[in-house]
């Protein structure tokens, strides 16, 4: 069964995308799991969405991912994607809608479901001539009813009713607060950056970014690695 709370006291000034992460850890605790970060030096740790949960004997890994545009992206990586093959379940928190959010909605979504959603929705879109490179994210629509026609809507829909229903609705906004919407090109590069941030370097990206930082050719960088 669902479960909505009026609201969660949300601190003056909190972003809408602390809001939702917040939402998120409710969503998490309430069905039963302890949050923690994960350790250093284990998988997933170092990887900003990434967090252990625990409940009872049981230890997993979870991504908690927040949308303000009701969809959500993982980075391509040579061979998958970075982050979604390495826990157990995603936590989707998008907006109710977007224009003028009034709610935060929170899935927990199996990582299985999820990467078998991600690797139709890039094989079509591979098929019908897109291009997707490593360490470039795609975005998934959580709500869209899935389809073929556009070839964007493929993997779709994953949030729907009949899918993942939300475990956790709660109000965005503390009683007697005016929205604050931030600037959609200011918050799509934030949750570029955050998506970047979690990809594997490979060397040629490496040589790359360090070239376009000395101003100088990809060809006058060497890069020596030591185990």
């Amino acid at each position: 069964m669902n479960k909505f709370i009026a609201s969660l006291e949300f601190g003056a000034g909190e972003s809408l995308r602390d809001r939702l992460q917040k939402i998120g850890a409710m969503a998490l605790e309430q069905d039963g799991w302890t949050i923690s970060r994960v350790p250093r030096g284990q998988k997933g740790s170092g990887k900003g969405s990434v967090r252990r949960i625990t409940r009872g004997k049981e230890i997993k890994l979870v991504s908690i991912r927040t949308s303000k545009d009701r969809h959500i992206a993982f980075p391509r990586t040579e061979d998958g994607w970075a982050t979604l093959g390495d826990v157990d379940y995603v936590c989707a928190v998008s907006v109710d809608k977007h224009d003028n959010p009034q709610e935060g909605w929170a899935h927990i979504i199996d990582a299985k479901e999820m990467l078998a959603r991600f690797n139709r929705a890039y094989k079509a879109r591979i098929k019908a001539g897109n291009s997707i490179s490593a360490g470039q994210p795609m975005w998934v629509s959580l709500y869209q009813e899935e389809g073929t026609d556009p070839v964007y809507r493929v993997g779709a829909g994953v949030g729907r009713p009949e899918n993942c229903p939300p475990k956790l609705k709660a109000k965005l906004w503390n009683e007697g607060e005016a929205p604050e919407i931030e600037q959609e090109p200011e918050s799509a590069a934030e949750e570029v950056q955050e998506l970047i941030e979690e990809t594997p370097l490979t060397i040629s990206e490496a040589k790359r970014r360090l070239a376009m930082t000395f101003g100088v050719d990809e060809s006058c960088i060497k890069i020596s690695i030591e185990a």
